[in-house]
């Protein structure tokens, strides 16, 4: 039996009856996960680390990242690179907080160092969410969204470039 916390139910609920649109970026509904669910920024997410690796690269239109994740033998490594070219955002991950992988989709966490234009660098908390639909990677999906200062959000499917997610449930 799968169990939801209220919060998570209600969360879920509004990520699923509202589309988001960030800063320039595209518009997409939540989609929830087939396990238990906790609180999140903006979408719903699995609650623990999970075993497995998910890593890629790739652009959407002016956009661009890569990244390579894992939890092995109890820790959670990698990294997070991503680069809005029409915004002059750059976020460089500086940790990585947790992976969670359910078939095809691997969500993962982190802060990061944003650089933007005119500003001094920033310490932002951010969180992705990737779905490997298969080669050559077309129809893979990225989602970014990070906090503070500013608050950004961009999805898309993958237009260039391929998302790989291995291992967990």
């Amino acid at each position: 039996m799968k169990k939801f916390s209220i919060l998570g139910v209600l969360l879920l609920a509004v990520a699923l009856a509202v589309t988001v649109v960030s800063d320039g970026g595209s518009a997409s509904a939540a989609q929830a996960p087939s396990l238990a669910i906790k609180q999140s920024p903006m979408w719903a997410i699995p609650a623990a680390s999970t075993s497995g690796e998910t890593r890629g690269h790739g652009s959407i239109l002016d956009k661009k990242f890569a990244f390579d994740v894992a939890f092995k033998k109890g820790a959670v490594t990698g990294y997070l690179e991503y680069q809005d070219d029409s915004y002059g955002y750059r976020l460089e991950s500086r940790t990585i907080s947790w992976l969670t992988i359910t078939l095809n989709k691997a969500w993962f966490s982190g802060t990061g160092l944003l650089e933007r234009p005119n500003m001094p660098g920033a310490t932002v908390s951010f969180s992705v969410e990737v779905e490997d639909n298969g080669k050559p990677g077309i129809l893979d999906t990225f989602r970014i969204q990070w906090f503070g200062p500013g608050s950004y959000t961009f999805y898309d499917n993958v237009m260039k470039g391929d998302i790989r997610v291995e291992g967990g449930y």
